[in-house]
């Protein structure tokens, strides 16, 4: 039969709703991969930075859903989940399970714990690479290795850890970029939980209900971010202070430890074990903490209590999920990539 001579039935118009369930799902599709061209460094500038769940049971529900339980971390199993918590939930407090809250607690902290390390390791791997330039820069004086986007950086660093004068004679000093180097290091993963623990009450204080405040940092300044405890006494002047997210509070409490002078000693004890080349022991770095509370020795008893009846150290070699993860010999981004913070 010759084609060309039977009629054809007109074609049917799509419905305004399959044209709209259409390009809602040509546009998300193109969306999405289009997200994961989009390098790291500037990822955050398109996705949340995190996560606020509204209820302890929606937290439970997230950490479920993503197959992340503390005994496979333990266990070195699974790498940490990139879920970075902003706040806890206004019901965290009333969790009656112990256990269960603990827990819970657990697995908000670690994410931004080592978001932090990772953060500062990569600024010391930076700074370890340019002392080893330094060294063949001294066989090669004429040589200048340093770039002036690298100097800058570098400037920047300094004051930001306190270390001054990295430039003589317009050259790296070497003593002041050993200096540095031993500041921009990470804790250890134990002693920050145990401090987040034993300051926030397992996270039902109100300071980090009000002020995402974890470790009970004061601050003098007039125009700082914080709170009033209750109890302060009518003489003194100093507040908690605030942040917006958790991880801030992470981040303050890490440069805090790694730039404040009453920590040199904590400081010296850690690059004593990097020079042994054994691993960070967060009770044992403890100890060089008398300085962080009013109850001196009893407090550092108190963190190392924390830290071998929950068993913390258990953490201190758990590492975050890849942002990308090898598939056949290429490269794809992590389902979890979209909550990698900004910073």
């Amino acid at each position: 039969m010759d084609k060309s001579s039977v009629v054809q039935p007109p074609l049917r118009k799509k419905s305004l709703l399959h044209q709209i369930v259409f390009w809602l799902l040509t546009g998300g599709f193109c969306f999405v991969a289009a997200a994961l061209l989009i390098p790291e460094a500037r990822r955050g500038e398109f996705f949340p930075a995190g996560i606020s769940p509204d209820s302890r049971e929606n937290m439970l529900s997230l950490f479920q859903a993503h197959e992340y339980h503390l005994a496979d971390v333990r266990n070195q199993k699974i790498a940490v989940p990139r879920l970075f918590i902003d706040r806890l939930p206004d019901d965290f407090a009333k969790e009656p399970d112990i256990e269960v809250r603990k827990s819970l607690f657990i697995r908000s902290m670690l994410p931004l714990v080592l978001r932090v390390n990772e953060k500062v390791l990569r600024e010391r791997e930076k700074l370890i690479m340019f002392s080893e330039r330094l060294e063949l820069d001294e066989k090669n004086p004429e040589t200048n290795v340093f770039s002036p986007s690298e100097l800058e950086w570098l400037i920047e660093l300094t004051e930001r850890y306190r270390v001054t004068k990295i430039l003589r004679d317009g050259r790296v000093d070497p003593v002041k970029l050993t200096r540095l180097t031993k500041r921009v290091d990470v804790v250890p993963v134990s002693l920050i939980l145990a401090q987040a623990i034993q300051e926030s009450g397992w996270g039902t204080s109100r300071f980090v209900h009000e002020g995402n405040a974890l470790f009970g940092q004061r601050i003098w300044a007039v125009n700082g971010a914080g709170l009033v405890p209750q109890d302060r006494g009518e003489e003194e002047s100093f507040r908690v202070r605030s942040f917006g997210r958790l991880l801030e509070s992470v981040e303050a409490y890490v440069h805090n430890l790694n730039s404040h002078v009453s920590y040199s000693q904590f400081r010296s004890r850690r690059g004593q074990l990097r020079r042994a080349g054994t691993n960070l022991d967060g009770a044992a770095l403890a100890m060089s903490l008398t300085a962080y509370s009013e109850e001196g020795g009893r407090y550092v008893a108190a963190l190392q209590s924390v830290m071998s009846s929950n068993k913390l150290q258990d953490f201190d070699q758990a590492k975050l999920v890849s942002n990308t993860v090898a598939l056949n010999g290429s490269l794809v981004f992590s389902r979890l990539a979209f909550l990698y913070p900004k910073g």
